[in-house]
C-alpha cells in the first residue's frame, strides 16, 4: 500500500507532533528512506526525511520530503514538522507508520485470499481507522460491522442496522426519491458524506463491480472526526472489501450468476439438451410431477434496491429462486396445498400495492419440460395486459389469450377487421341506426352459454323481453341461433372491437 501525505500527516500529528502539509500533487508513497547529503537522484514513489531543506536539483525531482522546519515554499510535496526529537526518532516514527498501515494491506489480502472472513477485516479497518464501521450489500443489508460497543449512541438508522440486520424500507425509499442514494453509487472512489436521513456523516466508499453498486463500506465519523487521511486509507483498502463481499455467496448473487445465466438460457429457449437440463434443473429442486406458474414482475420505479426487496419477497413463496433479468423479476412457483393459485395472486396483489409493480402470469403447468413456452406466456400477460387493462397490475395468461392472438396477427401485417362476421355487422349497423342492445344481447346470451335465464339476469329484463330480442336478432342478422360457427364468429368479432378499442392498435 502507497501512503499519502494526509495518512502520514495524520498518523504523525497521533504521535504529538505538528504536521504542516505542503501539496503540489496528489502522490503516494511506497516507502520511506533517509535523505543523505549531496545526493542528486531520489527513488521513485519515496519519501526522505531531511534535516534540512535538500538542494534544488534534488528536490525539482523528489516526490515527497518530510523536514523538521518552519513551512516554507519547495518545488514538490512536503510535510514540515514542528518538534524537538532527532532526525532518527522522526525516521524510526514514520517507519512504523509504514510498516503499521502497509502490514494492514497485507493482512487483509491474506484474509481475503483464505477466505477467512469479511468480519475480519471489518475488525482490522476499525482498529487502524479508529470508527465503526458497516458493510452492507445493495439492498442496505448488514453484511458485517465492528464498533458495536458504540453504535448505540448513533442515529436511529445505524441502530436500525444493528439491531434488525437492515435499514428500514421508508428509509431507501426517502433516500432515492432525494437523489441522494444516486449521488452514493456513482462515485468510484471514496468520498465524505453528511446525509440529512443519517445524521451522523461519514466515509461511502461505493463497492462497485462492471460499473454497478454491490453495496457500500461505510465508516461513521463518530469516535473521533472524519479526515482526509481516513478517505486515503479507505480509497486503498476499500477493493479489498469490495472483493470480499464479491465472493460471499450470501452477498449480491445469493443464488450465483450460475444460476440466473443457466435459467435464462432454458426460459429464452437456447437449450435443447432434455437430459443435461433435466440433470441440472432435478438438482435445483424441481420434480417432473410438480405443478407450477411462472411469474414476471416489472417494477415502475426500476432501482436495484426495489428488485432485491421484492425477490425477498418471493424467496418466502415456497422457496421459490428469483432471477433478476430483462428490468425484471423472474420466478418459477410450486404450487401446492401451502400456495395454491388465488393465495399466490393474493400475494402479488400485496407485492404490488407495497412495491408499484406490474406482474405476468403463465398457466399452471406440470413439471419442467416447457419452461420457455410458459415464460413466452407470463411475457404476454404482462406486455399486452399492461396495454389492454393498464388500470390493473396483475395479469393471467389465460384472460388474454385472445388479444395476443390479435397482437401476433397485427406484427403479420393482418387487418383484425377481416375477421369480423357479416352477422356481426348487421346487427351493429341496426343498432347504430335504430338504438337498439342487440349486439350486447347476442354477446351476453353467448357468454351465459345460452342459457336465457342466467342471460336475462345479466341483462336485467325479463325473460319474455329476452326470447323477443332473440327473435328480432336471427331475423336482422339473418342466423340461427343453433349454429354454433356463426355464433363462435360473432363472439370473436366482439373480442377483436373490444381489443382495437382499447389498444388504439398500439405496438407492444
Amino acid at each position: 500500500m502507497n501512503l499519502t501525505l494526509n495518512m502520514i500527516a495524520e498518523q504523525l500529528t497521533d504521535k504529538g507532533y505538528t504536521a504542516v502539509i505542503h501539496q503540489k500533487d496528489m502522490s503516494a508513497y511506497s516507502c520511506v528512506k533517509l535523505y543523505k547529503k549531496g545526493a542528486l537522484t531520489p527513488e521513485p514513489d519515496a519519501l526522505y526525511v531531511s534535516e534540512q531543506i535538500p538542494d534544488f536539483s534534488f528536490l525539482e525531482k523528489a516526490a515527497g520530503l518530510v523536514v523538521p522546519v518552519k513551512e516554507t515554499s519547495i518545488t514538490c510535496n512536503a510535510i514540515f514538522l514542528k518538534t524537538s526529537l532527532s532526525l532518527t526518532e522522526i525516521l524510526n516514527d514514520i517507519l512504523s507508520i509504514f510498516y503499521e498501515i502497509q502490514n494492514c494491506e497485507l493482512q487483509l489480502g491474506h484474509l481475503m485470499l483464505c477466505k477467512s472472513g469479511l468480519q475480519e477485516m471489518v475488525t482490522l479497518m476499525e482498529k487502524i481507522l479508529g470508527n465503526p464501521i458497516y458493510v452492507i450489500n445493495n439492498s442496505f443489508k448488514v453484511l458485517a460491522m465492528c464498533g458495536s460497543e458504540n453504535m448505540r449512541e448513533l442515529s436511529a438508522n445505524w441502530r436500525h442496522m444493528e439491531d434488525v440486520g437492515y435499514l428500514p424500507y421508508s428509509t431507501i425509499q426517502n433516500l432515492i426519491h432525494s437523489d441522494e442514494l444516486n449521488s452514493m453509487e456513482n462515485y468510484d472512489d471514496a468520498r465524505y458524506t453528511d446525509s440529512k436521513y443519517f445524521y451522523t456523516p461519514f466515509i461511502n466508499y461505493n463497492l462497485k463491480y462492471k460499473n454497478i453498486s454491490q453495496g457500500h463500506f461505510f465508516i461513521i465519523g463518530m469516535m473521533k472526526p472524519i479526515s482526509k487521511g481516513d478517505i486515503d486509507i479507505v480509497n486503498q483498502c476499500g477493493p479489498y472489501i469490495r472483493e470480499a463481499v464479491l465472493s460471499r455467496q450470501e452477498g449480491f448473487f445469493p443464488k450465483g450468476r450460475r444460476y440466473e445465466d443457466f435459467m435464462m438460457d432454458i426460459l429464452r429457449g437456447k437449450l435443447t439438451d432434455m437430459n443435461f437440463m433435466q440433470r441440472r434443473l432435478e438438482d435445483l429442486g424441481f420434480q417432473a410431477g410438480s405443478t407450477y406458474v411462472l411469474v414476471k414482475i416489472r417494477p415502475v420505479n426500476q432501482h436495484e434496491i426495489i428488485f432485491n426487496y421484492i425477490a425477498k419477497e418471493l424467496e418466502k413463496i415456497n422457496n421459490s429462486r428469483p432471477i433478476i433479468a430483462e428490468r425484471c423479476i423472474i420466478t418459477i412457483v410450486l404450487l401446492n396445498h401451502y400456495v395454491t393459485l388465488p393465495r399466490l395472486l393474493e400475494i402479488l396483489d400485496g407485492l404490488c400495492a407495497e412495491y408499484s409493480c406490474k406482474i405476468g402470469i403463465s398457466d399452471i403447468f406440470n413439471g419442467y419440460h416447457q419452461f420457455s413456452l410458459h415464460y413466452q406466456q407470463a411475457y404476454a400477460a404482462l406486455e399486452i395486459g399492461a396495454i389492454v387493462s393498464p388500470l390493473l397490475h396483475v395479469y393471467c395468461f389465460k384472460d388474454y389469450l385472445l388479444p395476443f392472438v390479435f397482437k401476433s396477427l397485427e406484427k403479420k401485417n393482418l387487418s383484425l377487421r377481416v375477421f369480423i362476421s357479416r352477422e356481426y355487422s348487421l346487427l351493429t349497423d341496426y343498432d347504430k341506426e335504430n338504438n337498439t342492445e342487440y349486439v350486447k344481447t347476442l354477446y351476453t346470451y353467448i357468454l351465459q352459454s345460452k342459457n336465457v335465464i342466467h342471460t336475462a339476469y345479466a341483462l336485467h329484463i325479463h325473460r319474455n323481453t329476452l326470447n323477443y330480442r332473440l327473435n328480432k336478432i336471427e331475423d336482422i342478422g339473418y342466423l340461427s341461433l343453433k349454429d354454433n360457427m356463426v355464433l363462435l364468429r360473432f363472439w370473436v368479432s366482439q373480442n377483436i372491437i373490444s381489443y382495437t378499442q382499447t389498444t388504439q392498435y398500439n405496438e407492444i
